[in-house]
């Protein structure tokens, strides 16, 4: 049936062939677009649902292509460069604790041939745990810490694991996106030279352990912080601020400061501003309560400092060192 819900025939003149779909939008919008759709329905196709396959498809193509390129083999070479589980940061730990519960999902769902399940799955886990929150929180780490630095090395781990478990899982739907992906990983040994001959992953590359609880219920209760303080942020980003030019002020009760500090150095690259400062309960009336978090409070003011030339961070630190003035010193350390 088409997009509208009349029975699809040659007589009727509404029928497209497979050909044509192909020489428009290409073999691997079609393959996508028989992956998706749940075949125990009605089928459908039509231009709106076509277009919106490939806003997804462009949306994992694009995402592919980020996370291959913060890849490059003369910057990690997994036999060298890999990061065991006990050394990763938490956050890296999370998104790969996340990716197993996708990979398990997945391989039930091709299991069950349920194909429409795994591409909602795959797309999902792109657009929301990857491009929405962690591929943009750890933009910082990859563009401005040291080449060789321990954080990057964490980061562009993680970034390995989901792109070598996403191309294997992508592969029987998107077969030549994921090949084409593939050529370009980093190779390490014993690595298929086709994305087609590896296996699909169990977990995410061993980092499935006893502790992804733990891990999980933790960052469940980072990330309501978190969507409280992008609330509080919209105003200041609707008057046309960058949202590095923010400090973030939080007002919690006892228990919950306690929990944030143990992730303060973390939650201004988390919240995607400058600083962020924890105080007692405050009663000012110029403090937004939180909708989900109780005795949660928020203030979003302009960040204290200067804005750093490299990082764009602002900080009391830019001007303090005469050889890079213009830099804080996290920067001025890695350029040297």
């Amino acid at each position: 049936m088409d997009g509208k819900g009349e029975k699809i025939s040659k007589s009727k003149g509404n029928y497209v062939p497979a050909e044509e779909i192909i020489n428009r939008e290409g073999a691997e919008l079609l393959r996508l677009w028989v992956a998706a759709t749940d075949y125990t329905s009605d089928i459908r196709i039509s231009k709106e649902i076509l277009t919106r396959l490939s806003e997804s498809y462009r949306k994992i193509r694009n995402t592919l292509r980020f996370m291959l390129g913060n890849l490059h083999p003369e910057e990690f070479a997994p036999a060298q460069d890999l990061v065991g589980r006990e050394n990763l940061a938490l956050l890296d730990r999370y998104i790969l604790a996340r990716f197993s519960q996708l990979i398990a999902r997945v391989r039930h769902s091709y299991e069950q041939f349920d194909f429409h399940v795994v591409f909602h799955a795959l797309n999902d886990f792109v657009t929301v745990e990857l491009s929405s929150f962690y591929l943009d929180v750890i933009k910082d780490t990859l563009y401005c810490e040291g080449v060789g630095s321990p954080r990057r090395k964490s980061a562009q781990t993680a970034l390995y694991h989901l792109t070598r478990g996403m191309l294997s899982l992508l592969a029987p739907i998107l077969s030549f996106t994921a090949e084409e992906a593939w050529s370009h990983l980093p190779r390490e040994p014993g690595m298929p030279r086709s994305v087609h001959l590896s296996e699909l992953p169990v977990t995410a590359d061993g980092y499935e352990r006893e502790d992804t609880q733990n891990i999980l219920s933790t960052f469940e209760r980072l990330l309501a912080v978190r969507a409280e303080v992008q609330r509080a942020m919209e105003p200041f980003r609707a008057s046309g601020r960058h949202p590095l030019e923010a400090k973030v002020i939080l007002s919690c009760p006892f228990e919950l400061r306690d929990f944030l500090g143990g992730f303060l150095a973390d939650l201004p690259s988390f919240f995607i501003a400058s600083q962020v400062e924890l105080r007692e309960q405050d009663k000012g009336n110029d403090f937004m309560d939180a909708q989900e978090l109780v005795g949660l409070r928020m203030k979003v003011v302009h960040a204290d400092g200067v804005r750093c030339a490299r990082c764009w961070v602002w900080s009391s630190e830019v001007g303090t060192r005469e050889k890079h003035p213009a830099l804080c010193h996290r920067c001025s350390d890695v350029v040297g």
